[in-house]
C-alpha cells in the first residue's frame, strides 16, 4: 500500500461521517484517471475524532464518539464504487490545521441534505461549475474559506 507511516488504520465505510455533500465532476475524473478499482491504493484519509455530548471531557475514546471525514471524500466514493468496505484512514483530530468546529458544521449541513455516509454521496456529483459556485462559495460566505 501506499505509504503512510504507522498511523493508518481502517474504518468501515459507511462510518466517518462526510463534511461535504457533492464531489466535483472534474475532481472524479482526475480521481479515476489514476485509482486502480482492482487494486485500490491511496494515501489514508484524514479523519478527526468527535466526543459524543455525554463523553465531552472525559479525555479517552469511547465506542459512541464518531468520525469525521476532513478530506478525501472523491477517493472514498472510489473506493466504495471498487468494492471496499473499508477505508484507509489516518487520525487527524490533533493536526494543527484541523479546526473541528468548522468540520461539525459542514457535518451539519450534510446531515441537512441527507448526506450522512459516503454512500450518500453517490449520486452527488456536479459540475465544476456547480460545485465551486454553491460548495466552495457556501464555504467562502459562511466560513470565510474553501
Amino acid at each position: 500500500m501506499v505509504g503512510d507511516g504507522d498511523d493508518a488504520f481502517t474504518l468501515a465505510i459507511g462510518t466517518p461521517e462526510p463534511t461535504q455533500y457533492c464531489l466535483s465532476a472534474a475532481k472524479l475524473r482526475g480521481v479515476l484517471s489514476w485509482f486502480d478499482v482492482d487494486d485500490p491504493e491511496y494515501e489514508a484519509l484524514p479523519v478527526a475524532r468527535v466526543e459524543h455530548p455525554a463523553n465531552e471531557g472525559l479525555g479517552a475514546a469511547h465506542a459512541n464518539d464518531s468520525w469525521l471525514l476532513l478530506d478525501g471524500h472523491t477517493r472514498a466514493v472510489c473506493a466504495l464504487l471498487a468494492g471496499e468496505r473499508s477505508l484507509r484512514v489516518r487520525d487527524a483530530t490533533s493536526d494543527d490545521d484541523v479546526d473541528l468546529a468548522v468540520y461539525r458544521t459542514c457535518r451539519d449541513w450534510c446531515r441537512e441534505r441527507g448526506v450522512n455516509s459516503v454512500r450518500d454521496l453517490v449520486g452527488e456529483t456536479w459540475s465544476a461549475e456547480r460545485y465551486e459556485d454553491e460548495w466552495l462559495g457556501r464555504c467562502e460566505r459562511e466560513l470565510g474559506g474553501g
